[in-house]
């Protein structure tokens, strides 16, 4: 009876793994944005 309160671990960690995909894209999105809007790094770009 008490496993049955418990949710599934793999459901679980399914979910986990959607959670640190999301935050993993968000950040690439972020830096990536960062860096293309930074004059200096746009010129250092430009350059090579």
């Amino acid at each position: 009876m008490e496993n049955d309160a418990n949710p599934n671990p793999a459901l679980i960690q399914l979910m986990d793994q959607n959670v640190i995909q999301n935050i993993k894209l968000g950040y690439r999105n972020l830096l990536l944005t960062t860096i293309l809007n930074d004059p200096l790094q746009n010129e250092n770009l430009e350059k090579t």
